[in-house]
C-alpha cells in the first residue's frame, strides 16, 4: 500500500503519542472504536480559558489513523475549544492523501474528538493525579 509522505512522517515519527504530563488546567478525554475491532483511539485535551493548552492521543489503529492524531494534536494546540468539532474525516483524509477507503476509520478521529466536545459540553472535567493516566481504564 502506498502511503503520502505525510502519513509516512507523522506514523514513522508521531507527535504527542501517550498522556498528557502534569499541568495547570481542565484536561478533556475523548475515545472512540474499539480494541476487540482492532481500531481504538482516545485524545486527552488539557484547556485554559477557552483555549486547547495540549493535546495528546493513544491509538490503535492504521497508518494513517495514527497519522491524523498526531497532525490533529498538532494543529489542535493554541487553538479555541470550538475547533474540536472542526475536524472532519473528509478533511483529513485530504490533507493526508488517504484514499476513500480510509475514510471510515478516519471517522474514529472525528467521533473521538467529538467526544472531547461533548465532555466540555456536559462539564465532564477531568484532573489525573500527577502522573497517572486514566486513559485507557
Amino acid at each position: 500500500m502506498d502511503y503520502s509522505p505525510l502519513v509516512l512522517e507523522h506514523f514513522d515519527h508521531p507527535r504527542n503519542v501517550g498522556p498528557l504530563p502534569p499541568g495547570e488546567g481542565a484536561i478533556l478525554r475523548g475515545a472512540a472504536g474499539a480494541a476487540d475491532q482492532g481500531q481504538v483511539i482516545c485524545f486527552e485535551i488539557r484547556t485554559e480559558s477557552g483555549r486547547i493548552e495540549a493535546a495528546a492521543f493513544q491509538a490503535l489503529a492504521c497508518p494513517e489513523v495514527i497519522a491524523a492524531c498526531s497532525l490533529v494534536t498538532e494543529h489542535l494546540q493554541g487553538q479555541a475549544l470550538e475547533t474540536l468539532g472542526g475536524v472532519t474525516a473528509a478533511s483529513l483524509a485530504e490533507r493526508l492523501g488517504a484514499s476513500p477507503a480510509k475514510l471510515a476509520q478516519l471517522l474514529l478521529v472525528e467521533d473521538a474528538l467529538r467526544n472531547c466536545w461533548r465532555a466540555w459540553e456536559n462539564n465532564e472535567l477531568c484532573v489525573s493525579p500527577p502522573g497517572r493516566s486514566e486513559t485507557w481504564q
